[in-house]
């Protein structure tokens, strides 16, 4: 599974936005194989927690 560090302080504390545009971003690294094997059940899964958070994109992208 992907692991990202947590460099910054405020981190932890961002909005929802950010955090669904970062598990957007897992579910698109792992659709495309950027910097690991594709995973289309991996990205999915990043897509679907990401619509919940509030990512639009990532729900119109987990149903392709």
């Amino acid at each position: 599974m992907a692991r990202f560090e947590m460099l910054e302080d405020g981190f932890g504390a961002m909005g929802a936005t950010a955090q669904a545009d970062i598990l957007f971003e897992l579910g698109m690294m792992y659709a495309t194989g950027r910097d690991c094997d594709t995973d289309v059940v991996a990205a999915h899964k990043w897509f679907n927690i990401a619509a919940i958070k509030g990512s639009a994109r990532a729900a119109e992208l987990r149903s392709e």
